[in-house]
């Protein structure tokens, strides 16, 4: 179970399967400064016209996934994976 707000909650034995990143992973980028930038800073550029709108929470063995803000039907949902998911 997952709570998407106070309202709507979403139940899902595979949570990845919902969930995007909004980083900027071009791999077309590989050998280019600023994919060396990137790698140094340990952190991607991301998509400006997006933001994260869920985080992570665990307590006693128990992920959830909690909505930062509304989340509307239908609306896809973002949260930071991490520098080493990529």
């Amino acid at each position: 179970m997952v709570p998407i707000n106070y309202t709507h909650q979403l139940y899902v034995t595979n949570i990845v399967g919902f969930m995007n990143d909004i980083v900027i992973y071009d791999l077309t980028k590989y050998q280019s400064s600023e994919y060396k930038e990137w790698m140094s800073k340990q952190e991607f550029a991301k998509y400006s016209n997006l933001t994260y709108n869920t985080k992570f929470a665990s307590s006693y063995n128990k992920h959830l996934l909690l909505a930062a803000q509304e989340i509307m039907p239908g609306e896809e949902i973002f949260i930071e994976k991490g520098f080493f998911y990529w």
